[in-house]
């Protein structure tokens, strides 16, 4: 059968996502030796596991229905890399740990959603000139992560005691001297105004079932920014600290890939307009609610 080996793949893929994370799961219990300090708390890795298995079983889901299907596959190697990360001390050292999760934490966070953005929901960017884009976005990330790699500085405290392999290296200077980073951090930075301007002209296009899988993806990824504005005004009036950000974004990660994943296998694709006015009668609701709190908390 021609698709079974993408299938039996995407089982492969999704089972080395849930095996990092167990290794990174037995490191923060110490049961594996670790030389990071302050690393994960424990209380906190269920959450990160979660944010990283969710697009993991989605992407699974998918792709055993649609083998083929390019979104799947962005979701199942945008959870495995970070899983990767999650033990990657305990594959290379703590050295090299530091060093891959300083360079590639951060933009893996961002490469996953801008590669669903280009091609969603059919898998195909919006036209040929499009592929330049792609390749811009693609080779900028690529670059700016191999830059950091390269980073030739000590490891900032409480890290200080382990030593950077590339401490020094000469190639590394050259580039935070000279500055050459910088066209690439900026082509990042276009990469995901062009990833927006992909779905909005997408989304302007699109008709009849289309037009649905767009709403679920918009829909879904605008519960991100909702999220980080309901932190930011709770951190300032009630104080930050403990779990709150990373239950919030957590939750705003579960529903930005549910949202994919019923976009793409078009699953209660209908749904999604009384979805969508119940989410604005819930965010008018709770923005009432606080600025009562607030006049409350004024006055007195």
């Amino acid at each position: 059968e021609p698709l079974r080996r993408p299938r039996i793949a995407a089982c492969g893929v999704a089972l080395g996502t849930l095996t990092a994370v167990i290794v990174g799961f037995l490191q923060v219990l110490a049961v594996l030796s670790s030389e990071q300090e302050a690393w994960i708390p424990v209380g906190l890795y269920p959450f990160i596991a979660l944010a990283i298995l969710a697009p993991a079983v989605v992407g699974l889901l998918i792709a055993l229905q649609l083998p083929r299907n390019t979104v799947a596959w962005i979701l199942l190697l945008g959870a495995l890399l970070p899983a990767l990360q999650l033990s990657s001390e305990q594959i290379v050292g703590a050295a090299w740990a530091y060093q891959i999760e300083g360079a590639i934490g951060p933009l893996l966070l961002l490469l996953s959603p801008l590669a669903i953005a280009f091609v969603f929901p059919d898998g195909k960017l919006l036209s040929r000139r499009w592929r330049w884009v792609a390749v811009v976005a693609i080779g900028s990330f690529a670059f700016t992560i191999g830059f950091n790699l390269l980073d030739p500085e000590p490891y900032p405290p409480p890290n200080e005691d382990v030593t950077n392999p590339l401490l020094g290296n000469a190639v590394g200077e050259f580039i935070r001297g000279t500055g050459v980073w910088i066209p690439f951090a900026v082509g990042v930075l276009l990469g995901l105004f062009a990833g927006a301007l992909s779905v909005i002209l997408r989304f302007r296009r699109s008709q009849g079932v289309e037009r649905l899988q767009m709403k679920w993806l918009v829909w879904g990824a605008s519960m991100i920014p909702l999220v980080l504005v309901l932190e930011i005004v709770m951190s300032s009036w009630f104080g930050g600290g403990g779990a709150t950000p990373l239950v919030l974004l957590v939750t705003a990660q579960l529903a930005f890939v549910s949202a994919i994943g019923i976009a793409v296998v078009r699953y209660r694709l209908y749904a999604i307009e009384q979805l969508v006015n119940r989410t604005l009668v819930y965010v008018t609701l709770t923005g009432l609610l606080l600025v009562v709190y607030s006049g409350i908390t004024i006055g007195l």
